[in-house]
């Protein structure tokens, strides 16, 4: 059984929307130092002001930025597999990370007030023999996962059924 993992698409749509209003503020700021702080009563010779520059490579940034967080959501994921786990990232540069099932402790997940409306949130894997945990973070329907790793890993509570 293989089950990829990525983070929930709620939280790439709250990211871009963040950057959204993050580049909308600079917007207003250059507005308003065009507007009140610049001497408007001198005439403009040139056909592009600065400030249109500036909003054009501001649109730009945000354009790559969008890009680059698809990217990112797209590229890391994580495969649940029977006998390990296997982290993978990366576009170019590509990272795999492989946990054996033996050596997990505690499988837990975490749920905030937005993961429990929109049915995501983080499992913390407790590691033998390193001190570590591994957090993976912003997963749909945390509880189900933790559950079916449990049984993988023959630690689920029976007490629970």
């Amino acid at each position: 059984m293989r089950n990829y993992l990525r983070e929930a698409p709620i939280k790439l749509v709250f990211r871009i929307l963040m950057s959204v209003l993050v580049f909308d503020l600079f917007y207003l700021a250059l507005a308003v130092i065009e507007n009140f702080l610049l001497d408007l009563s001198s005439p403009r010779f040139y056909f592009f002001s600065y400030s249109t520059i500036i909003h054009g490579l501001l649109v730009i940034i945000q354009m790559f930025f969008v890009l680059y967080c698809f990217i990112k959501w797209h590229t890391s994921y994580f495969l649940i597999e029977d006998s390990y786990i296997t982290s993978m990232s990366g576009l170019i540069i590509k990272n795999k990370k492989l946990i054996n099932y033996a050596n997990i402790r505690s499988v837990n997940y975490e749920q905030g007030i937005f993961g429990r409306i929109f049915n995501y949130g983080d499992i913390a894997f407790e590691l033998i023999g390193t001190g570590k945990n591994l957090v993976i973070r912003n997963i749909d329907n945390p509880g189900e996962l933790v559950s079916k790793i449990e049984k993988f890993t023959g630690r689920e509570d029976k007490n629970l059924k």
